[in-house]
């Protein structure tokens, strides 16, 4: 079953969910802007016990205009194994909001 919900990145790393005892197949993964300006963030995956780095980064400092969002094409899409966490950074506490829809198999 898949489960769908929201997260608002912080300034400071902020967890968008991690792997469990069964692979996270991660079905689509959308960030929206909703701030009145440009906002940017960073996002990481890396294994347990570890944390966001240059090493780990998915996307490091991209744009969101005002309003709009970014969508995760389906071949940037990726599954979680155990203790793997995706978590990500924005250069404005509380102005993006993950979308993250994902399925535990």
């Amino acid at each position: 079953m898949a489960n769908i919900y929201n997260v608002q990145l912080g300034a400071t790393e902020t967890t968008i969910t991690q792997g469990g005892a069964t692979p996270r197949n991660i079905l689509s993964l959308r960030l929206v802007n909703t701030d009145t300006s440009t906002r940017t963030f960073s996002l990481y995956c890396y294994p347990s016990g570890g944390s966001g780095s240059d090493t780990t980064i998915i996307k490091k400092e991209y744009s969101i205009v005002s309003y709009d969002d970014y969508y995760f094409t389906k071949d940037e899409l990726f599954r979680l194994g155990n203790g793997e966490t995706l978590s990500g950074i924005a250069d404005v506490a509380s102005k993006i909001t993950v979308t993250i829809n994902y399925e535990d198999i």
